[in-house]
């Protein structure tokens, strides 16, 4: 029978091993899919916004450039009328005053860093009055003039805007030339128009301005006209200052068309993350818009350096979880390998201690033949059977020899009956059982050893106690060795009590005694094999030490429990108890006693 059952739990630890191992991978795979999902998922918010944030950056960008373009022009439109109106109120007067106008220039500039001249132009756009921060020659004046006359732009209310223009005048040798663009507005007096009062703007001057805007290194800020000339940008872009690009033009038209009302923001992405975002605001009632460019170089920076550590740190991860599961699965094929070696290990040693118990059982016969006929040929001699013509010391022998075989018989029993149960082929027949004759047939049994030792064995069993299911055999040799004990142990002139009872856990069957009691030490293991109750007691014939971890088998096959309370120069109280469930009369109820 042990052989299957050893196989089946075989199977049931590889295959919990299996298991193990597969929930593991599984484990493993799971947490680094969640730890994978959980970096990307962190990196797209954090890409989300850095995006957005660019987003919100190039608008402020691109709004603030605007915003300080539109009022500086404007102011700049408002000296011109305030020039225009001076110069119309000289001509209604009849007494155009050069000077007066000239000294009027002057002033205003000392407000407009961002213009390099003002002029006023009669009808013809021929120079009258001029005041400017630097010697100009004669005729400059009148180029600028000139530049009002090709493709002007008008911007409604009498407000217009020339073609921007390169002058090498008072440039730095080697320098570019300077970009300048003509504004200005008509002077008109009774629906006729009188003449031009024209500023001359410096667009560099928005450029140094649009340097002090954050856009990041790879960034631009940017003042396009609206025929596609760049009239300013941050320093990146300088070169390009003063080109005109069809493409720029196309653009401004298209988002010209499409935009409704002043200040339309159009912000995208352009050519994916990895390019630019850009925002436009146009200049109200001007053709001049506004373009703020930042790169993904620099508003994605933070955004790649995190991607990077946190790439880093999912690889060293991925290392640390791939060197632990390597370790776990060197453990688990170790512990696998060690658990297979214990399996045969205890195999072998179930097999072969199955083997004894089968040949210890099987050898019953071969012990107890020659016994039985040493004690019984000695008993002949001792009791003078044949005449009493036998030496004193022959009957003397005879005792002895008698004694000793009855030990030795007595110690084999012990073992085969072990042996039978360890092997399983001890058999069980349950069946109603008496307490009181059972108790009373065991005392019978030990009556003439306690009397030899000079004990009284005392039984105290009521009449009306219910019976017990269980094989009389086996609760027989379970009360004589508890007897069989009490009375080895115990000192002459002493009493042995042995007592039934039944209580709300059962039914108690204990044989009490008065002897050395048992060590805390050893009752730990009352139980097993060979175990001596008190090695250091010493007395003849004490036998093999198996009496109790016979009771305690056969009270399992039984059903029942074999209960020892003992203290060490206190005596020992063993007792067997049947659950109520192998009690054949109904059960009564009744008040629980103490253990």
């Amino acid at each position: 029978m042990s052989g299957p059952v050893r196989t089946e739990a075989s199977h049931q630890s590889a295959a919990a091993l299996l298991r193990l191992r597969r929930t593991t991978i599984v484990l493993f795979f799971c947490f680094l899919a969640l730890i994978t999902m959980a970096g990307i998922l962190h990196l797209a918010e954090q890409y989300r916004s850095a995006v957005n944030d660019a987003m919100r950056s190039v608008r402020s960008s691109a709004r603030n450039a605007e915003s300080y373009t539109a009022r500086t022009l404007a102011e700049t439109y408002r000296v011109l009328e305030g020039i225009g109106d001076v110069y119309a109120q000289q001509i209604r007067l009849g007494r155009f005053d050069e000077g007066e106008l000239h000294e009027l220039m002057n002033v205003k500039l000392q407000r407009l860093p961002h213009v390099a001249a003002l002029a006023v132009l009669d009808a013809n756009r021929m120079l009258k009055a001029a005041g400017r921060v630097f010697p100009v020659k004669p005729d400059s004046m009148s180029r600028m003039g000139g530049s009002l006359a090709v493709a002007p732009t008008d911007i409604g209310g009498g407000l217009f805007m020339g073609q921007a223009y390169r002058s090498e005048e008072h440039v730095t040798p080697g320098s570019a030339p300077v970009l300048y663009l003509p504004i200005g507005a008509r002077i008109v007096e009774e629906g006729r128009t009188l003449g031009y009062a024209v500023a001359v703007i410096r667009p560099d001057f928005f450029s140094r301005f649009f340097d002090t805007i954050d856009v990041g290194p790879r960034g631009a800020v940017e003042l396009w006209r609206a025929d596609g000339t760049l009239l300013a940008a941050t320093a990146a872009l300088q070169d390009s200052i003063g080109k005109t690009y069809p493409e720029a033009a196309r653009r401004f038209q298209a988002g010209d068309a499409a935009s409704e009302g002043a200040q339309q923001l159009v912000y995208a992405v352009a050519e994916g993350y990895s390019r630019r975002i850009q925002a436009t605001s146009r200049i109200p009632d001007m053709p001049l818009a506004v373009l703020a460019t930042v790169n993904a170089e620099d508003y994605l920076s933070a955004w790649r350096d995190s991607r990077n550590r946190i790439g880093v740190g999912i690889v060293l991860l991925v290392l640390a979880m791939a060197g632990t599961g390597f370790f776990i699965f060197a453990q688990l094929k170790r512990s696998e390998l060690n658990e297979m070696e214990l399996r045969q290990a205890k195999a072998a040693a179930e097999e072969a201690n199955d083997a004894k118990s089968r040949f210890l059982a099987h050898m019953s016969h071969e012990f107890r033949t020659p016994l039985n006929a040493i004690m019984g040929f000695s008993e002949i001699i001792k009791n003078k059977v044949l005449g009493e013509g036998v030496s004193p010391v022959y009957v003397s022998y005879a005792d002895h020899i008698h004694k000793s075989g009855e030990h030795l018989l007595n110690i084999v029993n012990d073992i085969l009956d072990m042996a039978k149960i360890e092997s399983g082929i001890q058999p069980m027949h349950p069946e109603k059982v008496n307490v009181l004759k059972v108790t009373e047939s065991a005392v019978a049994f030990v009556d003439r050893l306690a009397s030899e030792r000079g004990l009284r064995i005392a039984v105290n069993v009521p009449v009306n106690l219910p019976q017990v299911i269980a094989d009389e055999r086996y609760l027989r040799q379970v009360l004589i060795n508890l007897l069989t004990n009490a009375v080895k142990f115990s000192a002459p002139g002493l009493e042995i009590v042995i007592e039934a009872r039944r209580h709300a856990k059962g039914l108690d069957i204990s044989v009490r005694d008065h002897g050395p009691g048992i060590d805390e030490a050893i009752m730990r293991r009352i139980g097993e094999p060979f175990l001596q109750g008190n090695p250091t007691v010493t007395r003849a014939g004490q036998g093999a030490g198996l009496g109790l971890s016979i009771c305690k088998q056969y009270m399992d096959l039984l059903g029942g429990e074999l209960l020892i309370d003992s203290r060490a120069n206190a005596g020992t109280t063993a007792s067997v108890r049947f659950p109520p469930a192998l009690l054949a009369d109904p059960p009564v109820r009744i008040a629980s006693a103490a253990e």
